[in-house]
């Protein structure tokens, strides 16, 4: 774990073996969400980073950071693989491949420009929004 910023009551941390695993991101922010004076956490999975929050009239940054890196010490010890690179691009939801989205996205913003001169686009963006769809 690297320590990247720690500022009074906020530090951003570094872990590499966050990236691409978004359901251990998910719960590394509601663990860290249960310490007491945690405002706020936000861990991304594709930087492996982790912005924490926190309130230091309750907790003292070194306690927090040191309950911080003995929470991921364990998630070392845990047998979690990565995301497989062929779900990455997937939306949970839909299940629609997300380049696919982006590319029918451009092609929708295509057509809508050279049908729709530019005002009247600035002025109709939910027409054009519904034409992505």
């Amino acid at each position: 774990m690297a320590q990247l910023s720690i500022l009074p009551g906020r530090f951003r941390l570094e872990y590499p073996p966050l990236v691409g695993r978004p359901g251990v991101c998910s719960d590394l922010d509601q663990c860290l969400m249960e310490f007491s004076g945690v405002r706020e956490t936000c861990s991304n999975p594709r930087t492996g980073r982790v912005l924490v929050r926190f309130d230091e009239g309750t907790v003292r940054g070194e306690d927090l950071l040191r309950r911080i890196e003995e929470l991921l010490n364990g998630l070392d010890r845990c047998n979690t693989s990565p995301v497989p690179l062929a779900a990455r691009g997937r939306n949970a939801g839909t299940g629609h491949d997300l380049s696919s989205r982006v590319t029918r996205s451009l092609l929708w913003d295509a057509v809508a420009h050279a049908l729709l001169p530019s005002p009247l686009d600035l002025l109709l963006p939910t027409a054009v929004a519904a034409f992505r769809r």
